[in-house]
């Protein structure tokens, strides 16, 4: 044993300390989020309403009977 405890060896960082911008993280946000992008409220929209739409359609042409 060399007499030195583990926890008093200097720990030196991964990563550089000077000079290094912070990497860019990607956030998902919900559906329901104001602040999250048009496109992606109206796709996950699209998700549910169209399938709904779709059995309702199929729905109604199956229990009136069709034209």
């Amino acid at each position: 044993m060399s007499g030195a405890s583990p926890t008093s060896k200097k720990l030196t960082p991964s990563v550089p300390t000077g000079g290094v911008k912070p990497a860019k993280r990607l956030y998902l946000r919900a559906a329901n989020d104001n602040r999250a992008p048009f496109l992606y409220r109206a796709k996950k929209l699209s998700m549910i309403l169209l399938p709904a739409a779709m059995l309702l359609f199929f729905a109604g042409v199956w229990y009136f009977g069709g034209a």
